[in-house]
This record gives C-alpha cells, sequence and structure tokens, in this order.
C-alpha cells in the first residue's frame, strides 16, 4: 500500500501561486502611502480592482501599475486583474459608490 506523503500545513506549507502573487500585490498596493481605497467588482472570470490614490504624485501611481505588472508576469498566475486607478484629481464621482471596499486608509 502506497501512502501520500503528509504535507504540512499552516506556515510551512508550499502556497499556491496565485494566493501567493495577489498577497504580495495587495501588500505592496496597501503600503503605498498615495492608496486611500482598494475596492473590487465581483463579476467572476477576473478581478475587476479600483485603486483611488489621494495624491497625484507619478512614481506613487507608477509602483500601483509596476505591482499589477508584477502579478501579472508571476508564474502559475491565471486570475487577471482589470485595474482602474482613480487619481487624486478626478472627482469622487470617478471612483463608483457600488463597489466593494477591501481596504481603506484611515
Amino acid at each position: 500500500m502506497a501512502v501520500a506523503p503528509r504535507r504540512p500545513h499552516g506556515l510551512l506549507s508550499a502556497p499556491d501561486p496565485e494566493e501567493a502573487a495577489f498577497s504580495q500585490f495587495f501588500g505592496t498596493l496597501a503600503a503605498n502611502p498615495a492608496v486611500q481605497i482598494i475596492a473590487m467588482d465581483p463579476l467572476g472570470g477576473y478581478m475587476d480592482l479600483w485603486v483611488r490614490l489621494d495624491d497625484d504624485d507619478e512614481a506613487r501611481e507608477m509602483a500601483v501599475y509596476d505591482a499589477v505588472d508584477a502579478y501579472h508576469a508571476t508564474e502559475g498566475v491565471t486570475t487577471p486583474i482589470d485595474l482602474h486607478v482613480v487619481l487624486a484629481s478626478e472627482p469622487d464621482s470617478a471612483f463608483r459608490a457600488s463597489l466593494r471596499p477591501m481596504y481603506r486608509r484611515h
């Protein structure tokens, strides 16, 4: 009788590449001082993610785009992210009120 090797649980388990890539991506966004709100529009098949910035710092904006590019470039990632970045100079109405916030900077 063959017995499958036990896979450790918790911190020692190997994460799913897509979950790890999304965690890295989300953490990068949340650590960006310009990111005020991260929200998702649950559509299915892909992630429709919205990010509201509270300043117009171009380097911070580009860091958001670099983070999504890194996510998509990660081996094992199959779920695309459709990223919408709403700049501080845009009206509040550009960030739809119907979106479900996942993160809000206080």
